[in-house]
């Protein structure tokens, strides 16, 4: 069986719960063990296939989200999440919400375990040279793609108190579909629109190479970044 967006994160959860392959003499009955295998009855000339079971084994509870989400409702890990641990035996127990896989109950003090897919998620935010929170609350809104913006952006405002001055924060989850220079570009066209101006950006944590502009630095006025920063880079390092 393959699933597009399942790669190495989500084969690796996959291998922690089926530990050593060799137990399992064929390959079919891996699907059974997981409960992805439809149900079946067979008898003379009446060979019937069912509803997959969704009732694996029962350390397999959690949801897939991003590209390996079986539904396209739970892409977004925020939908997910929203009720937290309090709200979760009550999400789980609606047919909506039921599991991809597992018992539709939380285990009473791990929770569940969500499982995605997705391009590295890259941490940037646009620092503006104003103290309004309200500018930078109204701009995390328009390019947010919750909130109609920019797909595979999420985006909140928030106060810097410490230097006085106001933040778009963001979460680009697919650098590819939406350039991080798009991004900074639409940031720094809707505080025009609103009489503020961009002070800098920063990358918080590591970013692929391919994600950068040419000459990050001045494209995306960026601050304080390093060469350890490009995720290639710290590989080649780690290697």
């Amino acid at each position: 069986m393959t699933a597009p967006g399942v790669g190495t994160l989500v084969a690796l959860a996959y291998v922690s719960v089926i530990d050593d392959p060799a137990r399992f003499r064929r390959s079919v009955s891996v699907g059974a063990y997981l409960g992805l295998t439809p149900r079946r009855y067979q008898s003379g000339e009446v060979d019937t296939t069912g509803h997959i079971s969704k009732c694996g084994d029962s350390l397999l509870r959690g949801y897939l989200y991003e590209a390996a989400a079986l539904i396209d409702a739970r892409r977004n890990l925020a939908d997910i999440r929203r009720g937290e641990f309090e709200g979760l035996a009550t999400k789980m127990a609606s047919p909506e919400w039921a599991p991809d896989f597992g018992p539709a109950r939380p285990h009473p003090t791990a929770g569940a375990t969500v499982i995605g897919a997705r391009a590295p998620l890259i941490a940037f935010n646009v620092n503006l040279a104003t103290d309004r929170l309200d500018v930078a609350k109204a701009i995390a809104a328009a390019v947010r793609q919750s909130s109609g913006g920019l797909p595979f952006v999420k985006a909140l405002g928030l106060a810097l108190d410490h230097r006085g001055i106001v933040q778009v924060s963001m979460n680009l989850t697919n650098y590819e579909e939406t350039p991080i220079l798009r991004v900074f570009e639409a940031v720094r066209s809707e505080a025009d629109r609103r009489g503020a101006a961009v002070l800098e950006s920063e990358i918080v944590g590591l970013v692929p190479e391919a994600a950068l502009p040419a000459a990050p630095e001045q494209s995306l006025r960026l601050a304080g970044f390093s060469s350890s920063q490009v995720l290639e880079q710290r590989l080649k390092v780690k290697s």
